[in-house]
Formats: C-alpha cells, sequence, structure tokens
C-alpha cells in the first residue's frame, strides 16, 4: 500500500510493515493479525491469538479484531482513549457471544496492538501476546505479560525458565471475553514513543516467545524487508520448536522511497522532537530499558525517584509499591505494642 503522505520536512519516514502466522502444531490456526492504514493517516497493527482450551477460540481473535478495527481505523478522538475504549468494546462483544453459545463453552483471546499517529505509537494490551519497540540492537520497551507467573518471575520467585514448564506457565490474569459480565477488562498501556528511522515495531502472538526468548530477538532483526524479516523469525522459531499457533508482525521506520510497494499510511519527518507522555496511571504496564526510563524523566523535567521507577514497571501504577514498607513498619510497630500490653495485663494478674 503506497503512502500518502505529503512532505513534512527535509527528511522523511514511513513505516512498512508485514506478517506472517503459522499454525505450529495444533489442528487449526486460532490467531489473527491486521497490517492498516487509519483515516487519520496512521496506521494500526494488531495480534488476537484466541484461547481454543476455552472454545471457539478462532471466532474470539477474529471479533476483536474486527471490533478494535472498527474502532480506531475512523478515529478522531487522543490515542489513549481509543485504544481504551476500542478494547473494552471487543470485550464486551465477546460476552455478548459468551451468553449466545448454548454450548456452555467461553470464548477468549489476547489483544496486543499498536497505533501509529505522525510516528508515535502508542501500545494497549491484554493477555500475553507481545509488541516490543527494538532500538539500535536492543529492547528499548516491551508490554508486560498477563500470565499468572509474571508476578512471580519479577519478584524472584521463579525463573523464565521453570515458569515455561509449570503447569500454571500459560495461564492468564486478564483475557478479552472469558470473565465474568461484571468483570470489568483492565488493558495494559504503555507510553507513546517517537519512532526514528532504524526502529523496528515487533507484535507476535506467544507461540514465538515462548520459542524465541525477547532479549534475543534484536539479534535476529537486519534490513529492510519486513517480509523477510518476519519470515526469518518465524523459521527460527520453527528450528527451536513451536508448542502453539505462531504469528508475527514486523514494522520498521525507513526513509520513503516510492519502490516500497507495503508502504503504510502517512510520512513523517525524523527531525520531528522526540516526545514521550504517559497514560493513565491505572492503566501504565510494562518494561522499559534504562534509557527508556531516561527520555521519560528528561521529557517531564523531573529528578529521577525510585517511585517513578516501580511506577513505570508496575502493573498497578506502582503507588502501592511505594507506601509498602511504611505500612509494614507501622504494622510490625503496632504489633509489638500489643504484644507488650497484653504481656503487662498477664502479669498484674499473676502478681
Amino acid at each position: 500500500m503506497q503512502s500518502t503522505a505529503q512532505s513534512l520536512g527535509s527528511r522523511l519516514l514511513s513505516l512498512v510493515a508485514a506478517g506472517v502466522t503459522d499454525v505450529g502444531p495444533k489442528s487449526h490456526n486460532e490467531d489473527s493479525w491486521l497490517i492498516e492504514s487509519t483515516r487519520d493517516g496512521g496506521q494500526l497493527l494488531m495480534v488476537c491469538d484466541g484461547m481454543g482450551g476455552m472454545g471457539r477460540g478462532d471466532e474470539a481473535s477474529q471479533v476483536a479484531i474486527r471490533v478494535l478495527a472498527e474502532r480506531l481505523i475512523d478515529n478522531s478522538d487522543p490515542a489513549y482513549d481509543a485504544v481504551l475504549s476500542g478494547i473494552r468494546r471487543a470485550d464486551a462483544k465477546l460476552k455478548e457471544l459468551i451468553e449466545q453459545d448454548a454450548s456452555g463453552k467461553t470464548p477468549g483471546t489476547t489483544a496486543a496492538l499498536a497505533y501509529v499517529q505522525q510516528g508515535r505509537v502508542t501500545i494497549g494490551w491484554v493477555g500475553d501476546s507481545t509488541v516490543m519497540l527494538v532500538r539500535d540492537g536492543e529492547v528499548h520497551t516491551q508490554n508486560r505479560s498477563h500470565r499468572v507467573v509474571q508476578k512471580l518471575i519479577e519478584q524472584g520467585l521463579m525463573t523464565e525458565e521453570s515458569a515455561r514448564d509449570s503447569p500454571m506457565g500459560r495461564l492468564l490474569e486478564r483475557s478479552l471475553g472469558g470473565r465474568d459480565d461484571d468483570d470489568y477488562v483492565k488493558p495494559g498501556l504503555l507510553e507513546r514513543w517517537s519512532l526514528l528511522e532504524g526502529d523496528y515495531v515487533i507484535l507476535c502472538s506467544d507461540g514465538l516467545t515462548d520459542s524465541i526468548p525477547v532479549k534475543e530477538i534484536p539479534a535476529l532483526l537486519a534490513g529492510d524487508d519486513v517480509q523477510q524479516i518476519a519470515d526469518a523469525l518465524l523459521a527460527s522459531a520453527k528450528e527451536r520448536g513451536l508448542v502453539d499457533n505462531t504469528t508475527v508482525i514486523v514494522a520498521k521506520a525507513v526513509v520513503s522511497e516510492q519502490s516500497l510497494s507495503n508502504v503504510i499510511g502517512m510520512s513523517w519527518s525524523s527531525e520531528d522532537q522526540e516526545t514521550a507522555s504517559l497514560p493513565p496511571a491505572d492503566y501504565r504496564s510494562g518494561i522499559l530499558n534504562a534509557e527508556a526510563v531516561k527520555l521519560i524523566e528528561r521529557e517531564r523535567g523531573d529528578a529521577p525517584t525510585v517511585a517513578m521507577s516501580a511506577n513505570l514497571a508496575s502493573d498497578d501504577g506502582g503507588a502501592d509499591a511505594r507506601w509498602l514498607p511504611l505500612a509494614l513498619g507501622v504494622g510490625v510497630v503496632v504489633v509489638a505494642i500489643l504484644i507488650v500490653v497484653t504481656l503487662g495485663l498477664v502479669l498484674g494478674m499473676l502478681l
């Protein structure tokens, strides 16, 4: 798809993207994916991984893709509002399907999306599908998995290797659909990043990341032919052994050339100032490298704080982590006072 952009500066960039999917060892493919331009000249990249173990996973992923596309392709609202409402609409639609299903099976799906406007990316997701920004050969920012074992890994109670072998290793704490009607879905949102020339945006289902550790993916990215890169990632995962349906989208920010046949959306100038903004505090959830944290601090003009660093990496916004040591300290003091008072009363009765 050719770019419809107008010149924005002396050096123009465009996003080129391609995807590939494979059924893996399964009987049918429950993954769905989309690469599409938006009305405002942006781009929408999405991967959804249906949960077949809960029934009708292929239908669930297709429904989620359709509802999210309807919300975001013609969007005129702020990016975070659009992504959040789109995810909630998809969740509500899947719950309608649950009510219509007489078999009692519960369809559900993950969702991971990158919504690009003028070279700035807003990331939203539910579940364990992955979206990441790779810059200068390393993962610059990555979403945090909504697997149950993720918190155990972060707390040092389980390694990534042992999590893969654990019976609950693939269980999700969040999904679209597959939950009670009154359970309000809470997606993760990541900071909006300005893409620079050479940046890669990678989206994939867990079939890829269960075969290839995220930290090894940057070394497998080379060149401007995003279709070849996507195919190479899938081939590498196959060599290591696929355990599930596997889907990957590779997008790259490149200098615009008329010869590119898969350029999508609007071009932008690489001279635009790089900016970062934060989503609503309750939805901040991601993993950032040290340079990414410095970027946010520089743009905010704030001095680095432990609380802010915890906030960026925490699924719950980090506020609880900041007050936990104080709460524990107060609790210990209160318990000690109660013990002393109780002993005093007992001794008084005895004497």
